[in-house]
């Protein structure tokens, strides 16, 4: 009993003229595209110059987590960090919480670069925030003395 592969016919890509396991030519008698009379074996010719049609290269995008930033930040005697950075999201809304509005002038950074307006919050000094609440995101930071380090994340 022969194989389904044995007696398939098979057409490869551009690349390639044919691929006849164990069948007759199927053009009828005379030699087969690939140049062997009745049967043949596999024999891919490529057509062209074109490699990239064989084989194309993927670009790898970099992961979110590679694009994370930290920063150490105090807000001196303005008041609560609330008051100096508005913070918006929170699980209530179904959103990570982000950084809104900031008053950079009372805003003071001491190690890295300060966040951005829109920047997810991941974790204050090593706490994960994503997934808290608003309420719950101000009372970890009020949890902590000045001056906090802070994960952010671009969306």
């Amino acid at each position: 009993m022969k194989s389904s592969l044995a007696s398939a016919d098979w057409r490869l890509e551009e690349n390639a003229w044919c691929l006849l396991l164990g069948a007759e030519n199927k053009a009828g008698p005379g030699p087969s595209p690939c140049g062997e009379s009745g049967r043949c074996q596999l024999r891919a010719e490529p057509r062209g110059d074109d490699e990239s049609s064989m084989s194309k290269v993927l670009k790898r995008k970099k992961h979110w987590s590679a694009k994370v930033r930290e920063c150490a930040v105090s807000w001196g005697g303005a008041g609560e960090f609330g008051s100096v950075v508005e913070l918006l999201g929170g699980a209530e809304h179904g959103l990570f919480p982000f950084l809104g509005h900031m008053d950079l002038d009372a805003l003071v950074c001491h190690v890295g670069s300060l966040p951005y307006y829109g920047d997810v919050l991941l974790e204050v000094n090593g706490t994960p925030v994503s997934g808290l609440t608003n309420r719950d995101t101000h009372a970890v930071i009020r949890h902590f003395r000045e001056p906090i380090r802070i994960k952010t994340v671009k969306p």
